[in-house]
């Protein structure tokens, strides 16, 4: 009986579908998510976000902008508008409407605050806090300084990760920086374990 819980309890561990987000990442909601406090250029920011093989912000409904809100807001990152921000994709450089960069594609949750956009020189997007109601897209120029985050797509697999093992009766894997293990039962019989 216990050879049959403790391999029923293995066989459900290797059938949990487990999402995976890259190192430095947080995962929320179905996204994974990069935060650096810096203040930098929006050129700056996408170059960041490329070299982690993620994409600007940009947020695609409701429930994503309270998540990521929520996460800045516990990272302490300043969002008050016209003095702080989160740079996002979404630009007009070398367009004559805002995009989301770099598939040049629509907005697909358009949170503009009130009058925005409203400056030509103004090219880039930065989302803020205006009110308590949650963060809205501000147009900025480009050479303006905000935090970066970068996101991409969580990764989901059945079971540990490649880099699972077995020890000391432990099924054992890695993710983010912290092992984890789970019991593995053995069957004894006649005494001998």
């Amino acid at each position: 009986m216990a050879l049959l819980l403790g391999s029923l309890c293995i066989l459900s561990l290797l059938s949990i579908a487990v999402a995976y987000c890259p190192m430095g990442f947080a995962i929320l909601g179905s996204k994974c998510y990069y935060v650096s406090k810096n203040a930098v250029t929006w050129q700056e920011a996408e170059r960041i976000c490329r070299s982690k093989d993620s994409q600007m912000l940009v947020f695609n409904d409701d429930q994503e902008r309270m998540l990521v809100r929520n996460y800045l807001k516990t990272l302490a990152i300043p969002l008050q508008c016209w003095y702080s921000g989160v740079w996002t994709a979404i630009n007009e450089l070398d367009k004559k409407e805002f995009l989301v960069h770099p598939l040049n594609t629509s907005i697909p949750y358009p949170i503009w605050a009130p009058g925005q956009p409203d400056k030509p020189e103004q090219q880039c997007v930065s989302t803020c806090e205006l009110t308590t109601d949650g963060m809205i897209y501000h147009d900025y120029e480009c050479d303006a300084k905000y935090s970066v985050v970068c996101q991409t797509d969580s990764i989901y697999r059945v079971g540990p990760p490649k880099n699972s093992m077995q020890m000391a009766g432990q099924l054992c894997f890695q993710l983010n920086n912290f092992f984890y293990c789970t019991m593995m039962q053995q069957s004894c019989q006649g005494g001998n374990c």
